[in-house]
């Protein structure tokens, strides 16, 4: 005879078990290297105070502990040069002892302008005789070379001197 027509489809049944993780492709293609990082700087240096006392008006000596790079320099014993085209991070300190009243002051001078806002000053006298004065600052060098000094201009003459100025090309 003839077949019959079809009948409706049944319900469809419980899904079935989760079957076994497949095995690991293999590795992928290596990418691009990346773009080059900016360089970390290999421009400093440091300096030590290699003056024996400082009074009123002198300008501190300096001599080289190291000198990393050609930006920075020392064309004398009393002055920094600071090559144009750069932003430097300035640290300095001094150190000394002076058993009379008066103040310890150290003032940076850029190009001979007297950077008063950078300056470091400290009280002395027959009770505090040992003192010492810091600061930081950033020497902007980007439209011209600086050439730069520290001035010791503090009422109380200081003996024994010791400390650093440190100089870091930051851009």
């Amino acid at each position: 005879g003839i077949t019959g027509a079809t009948g409706i489809t049944g319900a469809t049944g419980n899904t079935g078990a989760t079957g076994n993780t497949g095995a690991t492709g293999n590795t992928g293609a290596t990418g691009n290297t990346g773009a080059t990082g900016t360089t970390i700087t290999t421009q400093n240096a440091l300096f030590l105070v290699s003056s024996t006392s400082v009074t009123n008006g002198t300008t501190l000596q300096y001599s080289p502990s190291f000198i990393n790079g050609s930006n920075i320099s020392a064309p004398t014993t009393t002055t920094f040069l600071l090559v144009i085209g750069h932003i430097y991070i300035v640290s300095y300190i001094l150190r000394t002892t002076s058993s009379v009243a008066g103040n310890v002051t150290l003032t940076p001078r850029l190009n001979t302008v007297f950077k008063s806002d950078f300056s470091g000053k400290s009280v002395t006298g027959t009770l505090d005789a040992n003192v010492s004065v810091s600061g930081t600052f950033l020497a902007d060098a980007t439209a011209g070379a600086i050439t730069m000094d520290f001035l010791y201009n503090g009422s109380a003459t200081g003996t024994l001197p010791d400390g650093s100025v440190s100089i870091i090309e930051v851009q």
